[in-house]
């Protein structure tokens, strides 16, 4: 669970970060690309620079049998230990209940990713059904079929 809430806290600092940067510096400027380019790359940075955090500092767990081990100063005896069964039972379900947010979350991001390429996918293809004319400035007009979708713009198309 650590790990977890450790990746989620950097994560969280980064894009915090990037977006204060971002409001402070590049909110107001007409630049819309490369505005787009630098809130789109800096998830795709804060996501890369928590995992490489999260792993860098991860410790390194030691295993060791469930054995006490007593030194004498002639021979090393060991003796078996006593479990807990509702120590491990608890910690059992601590790994399934992090496992479960986990997966949980990567649910939730693969399905608002797979809704994202599922508009863009729409949108191309209300662009490219439609009939294309140029303004004067240079614009694609776009005029479709469909009544049930409002005007909208994007990037060079304007689409009616």
């Amino acid at each position: 669970m650590g790990t977890f809430v450790a990746y989620t806290f950097v994560t969280g600092i980064i894009l915090l970060t990037l977006y204060a940067v971002y409001k402070l510096l590049l909110e107001r400027e007409t630049f819309h690309r490369f505005n787009r380019i630098f809130v789109l790359s800096s998830y795709v940075v804060s996501w890369a620079a928590g995992i490489i955090y999260v792993t860098a500092q991860r410790p390194q767990e030691i295993s060791l049998p469930a054995m006490n081990i007593i030194y004498n100063s002639s021979y090393v005896v060991t003796t078996p230990t006593t479990i807990d069964h509702t120590a491990y039972v608890s910690h059992v379900l601590t790994e399934w209940a992090i496992m479960a947010a986990i997966v949980l979350y990567a649910a939730g991001l693969l399905f608002f990713i797979a809704r994202e390429g599922f508009i863009w996918y729409h949108m191309c293809r209300i662009i490219r059904s439609g009939i294309h004319s140029y303004t004067t400035s240079g614009r694609q007009l776009v005029i479709h079929n469909d009544n049930d979708v409002a005007p909208f713009s994007w990037y060079r198309y304007i689409v009616m």
